[in-house]
């Protein structure tokens, strides 16, 4: 059905949502090359041998041209002399040929040279002269009585001879930029050559893992989808790393490539002999087989999001990371490649959201969640930008006499449509939207403006992870309590546990730099979460916030009680003071007083409010000298509501 496991930069591929299609390599560039790394060469190659062609031609009619010019000249001088020896002189007798002046001046050499063209033209007694053209002079009886001698001027060759060191210079130059572009042409060829094939294999296959890559997944899933027979099932299985990113910029990113590299050795060890693996992004994988039915994909899954969960060595220090893996089958979840690829992130998305390190099956309502989700996102934009959101505050009392210390703003959303969404609702909404930055800075700021109504309680407000992780939150935090002039004492942030196992080095940096502008932090929800008694021994923590659940346990278990007290008193032996949350009973006040909580929260003593219902509970109190609740009445039937800001 599909090839199997290829064996093998912390880098990025294409995620599965965008990867592009994978089409057959071209050989047009190739063409291309092949035609300018040839015709280049060959293009100078008869240019030289042009050049040398047209050297040619002017040398052979330069040969012939001063050819025809020495010939001139013989015959000129041979008339001359003929005409001097018939001139009735005394002076031309053949005893007055006998020296080189007598025959200079006798047959007028000097004049006769110049006619004729010729240079040194002179009277010489023998016919061997090197490098010169001789004629005998014959007197009228017949008797060679001397020899003249010349040189042909020959002006075509001289010229020739002239220019000959620079035209061979020339020659050479034209013979080694040959040779050059020769070289370099055949050298870009190999070199562009190995580059595609390069190209051509990254293609197919992860230049980190050596697994297959994306483009090559995705060819694969649709040869799949059309080779399927009818009663067959594909699966195609998304696994995601949990917390890679975090850990890729904690341990830097060559000890995250490490970790990537032993993900992929691990799944494609462990994955079925006919399945293909993949990377499919910076910190996924994908998997695809033929599978029986959903449930088998599910499982398999299963097994290999369990092996990829286990512990590694890396660098040589032990590390754990999680996956969490989503599952979609042709063709009950789709028949095409994109329908499949994105039902499988789909499942991923879900459970992610839900409960990491877990498998989760594409279903139809998911397509609902999303809608629902890009909704919200898409209201959440609007409601920052109108400012239609709103704080509510609920009650912080004293455990000794129920006096209000503190107040916690608790945010509120009234939909125009919808009406009250909860925040548990469209806070994760705003995390993956990265809206979490604004609708963070209102809550601070609208938070710190009503602490300026009640300056003898301080002012709880809950920090999401993604503000904490904003470098400039500090910054942030001192602007708006230099804008709204609240006392930095005076403000109690809240924290989850979630977030100092994140990039801890980091927070314990930014938590330091809060507690430099004299804000307290408040660690909430603890003992539902990680529960690490380090975190409060290395982070700076001022008060611990026992999480509800503890509370609503107190009527049913009967260790509830114990595990509340063992905290109160881990919170006061490291110096911490104690607040616990979800008070909605008399039982459960005295049964948390008892246990050594210094602080409480909860229906019990006032119901989360505007900032009027606030002043009016305030006002009251004060009037009647007492603390909450005011007029007790039947105890509330407990509720559900979390308060999340």
């Amino acid at each position: 059905m599909v090839s199997g496991v290829v064996q093998g930069s912390n880098l990025t591929p294409l995620g599965f949502a965008d990867a592009p299609e994978c089409g057959i390599p071209s050989r047009i560039s190739l063409a291309r090359l092949n035609l300018i790394t040839s015709a280049v060469p060959i293009a100078l190659t008869l240019l030289a041998a042009a050049t040398i062609v047209i050297l040619g031609i002017f040398i052979l009619t330069a040969e012939f041209s001063d050819s025809r010019a020495a010939l001139h000249a013989r015959d000129d001088i041979k008339a001359a002399v003929s005409q001097a020896l018939a001139a009735p002189s005394t002076n031309m007798v053949p005893a007055g040929l006998t020296t080189t002046e007598s025959a200079a001046h006798a047959l007028q050499l000097d004049r006769l040279q110049e006619h004729a063209g010729v240079n040194d033209l002179a009277w010489v007694g023998s016919p061997n002269v090197p490098g010169h053209e001789t004629m005998p002079v014959v007197n009228p009886n017949g008797r060679i009585v001397g020899w003249l001698s010349w040189v042909d001027q020959r002006p075509m060759m001289s010229v020739f001879y002239h220019w000959l060191p620079m035209l061979f210079g020339i020659g050479l130059c034209i013979a080694g930029l040959i040779g050059l572009v020769s070289w370099n042409a055949r050298r870009l060829r190999r070199e562009i050559i190995a580059s595609e094939q390069e190209r051509i294999r990254l293609l197919h296959e992860d230049l980190l893992t050596g697994l297959a890559s994306d483009r090559e997944m995705l060819l694969a899933l649709e040869r799949a989808l059309v080779e399927r027979p009818a009663a067959g099932h594909v699966a195609f299985i998304l696994i995601d790393l949990d917390g890679f990113w975090e850990f890729n910029d904690t341990r830097g990113r060559e000890i995250g490539d490490e970790l990537l590299l032993a993900c992929a050795s691990r799944l494609a060890a462990n994955a079925p002999k006919d399945a293909l693996v993949a990377r499919f992004g910076g910190d996924k994988f994908a998997v695809l087989i033929s599978v029986q039915d959903g449930r088998h994909a599910h499982r398999i899954a299963g097994d290999l999001v369990d092996v990829v969960a286990q512990p590694y060595v890396v660098a040589g220090q032990p590390v754990q990371i999680g996956a969490t893996g989503g599952v979609a089958c042709a063709p009950a979840d789709g028949l095409s490649r994109d329908e499949i690829v994105g039902h499988a992130g789909l499942a991923l998305r879900s459970v992610k959201n839900k409960s990491r390190g877990n498998v989760g099956a594409y279903k139809n309502e998911m397509e609902i969640e999303l809608q629902e989700r890009r909704f919200l996102e898409r209201e959440l934009r609007r409601a920052l930008v109108e400012q239609s959101f709103a704080l509510h505050y609920q009650p912080i009392v004293s455990a000794d006499d129920h006096r209000i210390v503190g107040v916690e703003a608790l945010l509120r959303w009234n939909h125009p449509t919808r009406g009250f969404i909860p925040p548990m609702t469209f806070v994760p909404v705003a995390e993956q939207a990265g809206l979490m930055g604004q609708l963070g800075e209102f809550v601070l700021r609208a938070a710190l403006k009503d602490a300026q109504r009640w300056p003898d309680v301080f002012m709880a407000i809950n920090i999401s992870p993604m503000q904490l992780r904003q470098s400039d939150i500090a910054k942030t935090m001192s602007s708006l309590l230099a804008e709204t002039d609240v006392a930095a004492s005076r403000v109690l942030l809240e924290i989850t546990e979630g977030v100092l196992v994140d990039e801890p080095k980091k927070t314990r940096m930014r938590l330091e730099q809060l507690r430099g502008l004299g804000l307290k932090i408040a660690l909430d929800d603890f003992g539902a979460g990680y529960s690490n008694i380090s975190y409060l021994q290395n982070f700076p923590i001022d008060k611990l916030k026992i999480d509800r659940s503890f509370v609503a346990a107190l009527g049913r278990s009967a260790n509830a009680g114990v595990l509340i007290q063992a905290m109160a008193s881990l919170g006061r032996a490291l110096g911490l003071s104690v607040l616990v949350e979800g008070v909605e009973t008399d039982e459960e006040r005295k049964v948390l007083r008892l246990a050594g909580c210094d602080e409480m929260q909860g229906y019990y003593f006032a119901r989360p409010g505007t900032w009027q219902d606030i002043d009016k509970i305030m006002k009251a109190a004060n009037a009647q000298g007492v603390g909450l609740p005011i007029a007790q009445t039947a105890a509330p039937a407990r509720t559900t509501e979390r308060n999340i800001s």
